[in-house]
């Protein structure tokens, strides 16, 4: 943290910190991903230790605690120019309620992509996508709170591009056996 960078009111108080600090944490995490043409599922645990964090200048040490994450999709053709796309999220960190995203897409010709998405603990989430080319995608979706927080803002705004890259290869250059 470098908290030589940060602006007190009052200077020179031995309570607040004036020197920045690093620490290191090693982490350790795991997951499995299966897919078809119609399905996904997955499954990843990204902090398999639970870590301490504590400096000299914070007197309560801050606890980073297994995360886990349950994901899976379904593509339900409905016409050959419509496709239903439901999904789940399921997080779950230790000593946290589960939170879960539940999804609905809806793909018009493979091209146009609309949907909803409602986040436990009252968030509504509309987006929408589309596919430029085979390899470029762009999307925007706007997360509306619908809890307390919404008192205190409109929403948030994220804008996306994605592009799959396309490596063919002929030809394995080294074989690897492991």
């Amino acid at each position: 943290m470098r908290y030589s960078q940060l602006t007190y009111k009052t200077a020179n108080d031995p309570a607040l910190p004036t020197a920045d600090e690093n620490s290191w944490t090693p982490n350790f995490g795991a997951g499995a991903y299966y897919y078809s043409q119609k399905l996904y599922i997955g499954l990843s645990v990204p902090f398999l230790s639970t870590n301490i964090l504590a400096t000299k200048y914070i007197a309560k040490q801050i606890e980073l605690r297994n995360n886990y994450f349950l994901t899976a999709g379904y593509v339900a053709p409905i016409t050959n120019d419509i496709k239903i796309k439901p999904s789940i999220l399921v997080k779950y960190i230790s000593g946290n309620p589960v939170q879960m995203d539940l999804n609905a897409t809806v793909l018009f010709r493979d091209v146009l992509w609309a949907g909803l998405s409602y986040r436990s603990f009252n968030s509504l989430i509309f987006l929408t996508q589309v596919n430029v080319t085979e390899q470029l995608r762009i999307g925007y979706s706007y997360d509306l709170s619908l809890g307390r927080l919404s008192n205190y803002h409109s929403g948030s705004h994220e804008f996306m591009i994605n592009y799959l890259f396309s490596f063919t290869k002929t030809k394995v250059a080294t074989p690897r056996y492991f």
